[in-house]
């Protein structure tokens, strides 16, 4: 999912938050346009890549059920 936060070098994996202060993701990278984010934020184009974090949790899940014993 994309969103509008405006993130740099260093963020990924942080929470993404929603407005009733639920965990909803996690952030992964920004697109190209992100990349002057240091030296000026563009909202128009400027863009968070997220992973949702019910894809994280199923992910954590699988990984459990093959872990060896």
């Amino acid at each position: 999912m994309l969103t509008t936060h405006d993130i740099t070098g260093g963020n990924s994996g942080s929470p993404v938050i929603d407005a009733k202060g639920r965990l909803i993701g996690l952030a992964f990278d920004g697109n190209w346009e992100a990349m002057s984010g240091d030296i000026a934020f563009e909202p128009e184009l400027q863009r968070t890549i997220n992973v949702d974090i019910r894809y994280v949790l199923l992910i954590i899940d699988k990984l459990q059920e093959h872990k060896p014993d």
